[in-house]
C-alpha cells in the first residue's frame, strides 16, 4: 500500500534552522536513510522538501499504517504529519476503465 505523507515543522524547531548538524542528522537524515526505512518495514519511494514553508513530503510503501508511524518516529518531535493512503494514478484509471468496459 502507498502512503503520502506530509511533515510540518516550525522554524523554532527546525534542525537546519537551528544550526545543530546531530539534530539534523538524528531526524532528516535519520528519515530520508534506506537503512531506517527497511528498519521499520517501509520502502522509501521519494521524498521531497519546500524548505521555506518546512514542509516535507514522502511517498512511501507499507503493509501497514504503524510502520509508517514508525518510520516517521524522528521527526515527530519536531513537528507533526498526515498520512494519507493514495494510489498509483495510472494503475487507478487502467482499473477504472476495465471496470466500466464490463458494463
Amino acid at each position: 500500500m502507498l502512503f503520502h505523507v506530509t511533515h510540518v515543522h516550525t522554524l523554532q524547531t527546525c534542525p537546519a534552522a537551528l544550526g545543530d548538524p546531530e539534530l539534523v542528522r538524528k531526524t532528516f537524515g535519520t528519515a530520508v536513510s534506506d537503512e531506517h526505512a527497511k528498519k521499520v518495514g517501509v520502502k522509501l519511494l521519494s521524498s521531497y522538501a519546500d524548505a521555506p514553508a518546512h514542509t516535507t513530503f514522502f511517498i512511501v510503501e507499507a503493509d501497514s499504517a504503524e510502520k509508517v508511524g514508525a518510520f516517521l518516529l524522528p521527526l515527530m518531535k519536531l513537528g507533526s504529519a498526515e498520512t494519507r493512503p493514495v494510489t498509483d494514478l495510472p494503475e487507478e484509471v487502467k482499473r477504472k476503465f476495465e471496470e466500466i468496459k464490463k458494463m
